[in-house]
């Protein structure tokens, strides 16, 4: 199964290669018109969003504007083999921690209080029609998502990383939907 999500990984990566960052970064408008439009994403008090990579959809324009809307905004901090999830407050309290990834520095929410957090908008390499993910291969999200209570799980991505299926072990844990 490994070299199965492996050889996706690949071929996302190397798909993702033909496209210029001007194309990304209107893939990515396009992404946050169509969550700024999604119900759920709308419903939902507090989102626990995510600091793209730079081969991830770039969501932070629309951090502002979920907070105009009086959203509160978590983001996750990489500790070991867990994500802690921290205020995301603007991009000036950011700095870079595992991986490269921009993280909040603030005070961790304490597990007890994850039940506050509406929807988790989740990245992935890949997503299929069944709402099936394959991530990085780390198992970060997977291991967060299955220790949370029932929480809306919006999965994002561009279009060239939607498959018509993907693999899924019992420790793959799905979303609901996915915004692409």
């Amino acid at each position: 199964m490994d070299d199965k999500k492996k050889a996706i990984r690949n071929f996302i990566r190397e798909k993702g290669r033909s496209y210029s960052a001007e194309e990304r970064e209107q893939m990515s408008r396009e992404i946050i018109d169509k969550l700024l439009a999604d119900g759920d994403l709308a419903e939902s008090k507090e989102i626990l969003v995510f600091h793209p990579l730079k081969d991830e959809p770039d969501l932070v324009p629309l951090y502002p504007k979920l907070r105009e809307r009086g959203q509160k905004l978590w983001l996750p901090r990489i500790i070991g083999v867990d994500i802690e999830i921290c205020c995301y407050e603007s991009e000036d309290d950011l700095h870079e921690g595992a991986f490269h990834i921009m993280e909040p520095a603030g005070e961790p929410l304490d597990e007890k209080e994850w039940s506050r957090i509406d929807t988790v908008v989740v990245p992935g390499m890949a997503f299929d029609r069944h709402n099936t993910r394959v991530g990085r291969g780390k198992g970060y999200y997977d291991r967060l998502l299955s220790k949370m209570p029932p929480v809306k799980k919006i999965g994002v991505c561009f279009p060239y990383q939607r498959m018509p299926s993907l693999p899924c072990e019992d420790h793959d844990v799905k979303v609901d939907k996915v915004v692409s």
